[in-house]
């Protein structure tokens, strides 16, 4: 019966499925002096109304405060409206008009100005009434 020898081959066998595990999990980390883009926020609109129930076409105007970017939007289905912030954009001045059956009660404070955080999302939640 023939024997191995156990000496060199043995750290091969271990060396080479490691090393290709460590290449698979590299990463490139670049380091500039100069100045780098910010990147732009999401703003999430959600609107219900006073029964706790999604609202659907609320008119959605976000606008820049430095008055450099506009947009306008409605909530889908599910109450929703994702606003995507232009980069470099800090602060908006938001404005809401209720569908039809609706209004936006006096206690809101529409319109309403944000701070939007870079990198990062901000989720916005707007109650409107029933009419009856």
């Amino acid at each position: 019966m023939l024997k191995r020898a156990s000496g060199r081959i043995a750290p091969w066998r271990y060396c080479v499925p490691i090393a290709a595990l460590l290449s698979l999990s590299s990463c490139l980390l670049v380091i500039s002096t100069n100045p780098t883009g910010v990147a732009g926020a999401n703003i999430v609109f959600v609107a219900f109304d006073d029964h706790g129930s999604f609202v659907a076409s609320l008119h959605i105007t976000v606008v820049d405060l430095a008055g450099d970017w506009r947009l306008d939007g409605m909530t889908a289905r599910d109450g929703s409206f994702r606003c995507d912030v232009r980069p470099g954009v800090s602060h908006v001045r938001v404005t809401v008009t209720a569908p039809r059956g609706y209004i936006v009660p006096r206690t809101e404070p529409w319109p309403r100005d944000l701070d939007v955080p870079s990198n990062s999302s901000l989720r916005v939640e707007v109650r409107v009434d029933a009419v009856d």
